[in-house]
């Protein structure tokens, strides 16, 4: 690709995506405000408490089902290997031994 031709498609991407942005924003309420970005939102204790339950249960859920994932993926390995080994393509297939753990443990 020409030094030239590839200048011309950096200028074209650049200015196909200038013309994508777009900033939306709410127009002011006619006649009201006085422009403070502030809502009319309250959050009290009783509703942080729910949200951080929530919170802790579903990362609860989350350790459950990864582990029972974990024990599908041991399986499926095995079976994936064995089945590799009958064909003939264990090389090729690359499988590992046994699942990796997970990276942050």
């Amino acid at each position: 690709m020409a030094r030239e031709e590839f200048e011309q498609l950096k200028a074209d991407a650049a200015d196909q995506r200038s013309q994508r942005v777009q900033l939306n924003q709410v127009p002011p309420e006619p006649g009201g405000g006085d422009g403070s970005p502030q809502g009319d939102l309250a959050v009290n204790r009783t509703d942080l408490a729910a949200i951080g339950d929530a919170a802790f249960a579903l990362r609860q859920d989350f350790g459950r089902v990864s582990e029972r994932a974990r024990a599908a993926s041991t399986v499926l390995n095995d079976v994936a290997r064995a089945l590799a080994g009958e064909l003939g393509c264990a090389d090729e297939a690359a499988l590992p031994v046994r699942v990796p753990e997970p990276a942050n443990g």
